[in-house]
């Protein structure tokens, strides 16, 4: 979600003439163009698996927060995206092998920029970049050297 709430961000940038972000990091998220028709809620149960999964089964108890997760999993499955013209600062993307992101839906977020684009595959699931031992660390600081110039 947050990749489309920092992609949305750029956008509303642009639209009121301001600077434009050095570049864009998105992480196991599907490129906005994909998103074209909501999806429905899930239950309360279907939401505890969903969150489960992306956390490695290391979910522990997520009850007290379930009303945050709930108005945020709305937001973004009523996401719809509309047609705009693309970046023309770098994005870079990234995605766990065994992410519910595959990667062809990490690919386009190509679509959304005329500047570079970067795409990198890590050990682990959804949450890659929590887990150690991924490179993830090295490869964001290397793609923040080539951002900020």
């Amino acid at each position: 979600m947050g990749a489309g709430i920092a992609f949305e961000f750029a956008r509303a940038l642009r639209s009121r003439g301001l600077p434009a972000p050095k570049a864009l990091f998105v992480s196991s998220a599907t490129a906005p163009q994909l998103r074209t028709v909501s999806r429905p809620d899930p239950t309360r149960e279907e939401l505890l698996k969903i969150l489960a999964s992306q956390l490695s089964g290391n979910a522990g108890d997520l009850t007290p927060f379930l009303p945050a997760f709930e108005k945020d999993t709305r937001i973004y499955r009523g996401y719809l995206y509309q047609e705009g013209a693309p970046f023309d600062f770098p994005i870079f993307a990234y995605r766990g092998e065994n992410d519910s992101v595959g990667a062809s839906e990490l690919e386009a977020w190509s679509e959304q920029t005329i500047g570079k684009f970067s795409s990198r595959t890590f050990p682990g699931g959804h949450s890659h970049i929590l887990e150690g031992g991924t490179g993830f660390p090295q490869a964001l600081v290397e793609d923040l050297k080539h951002a900020l110039g």
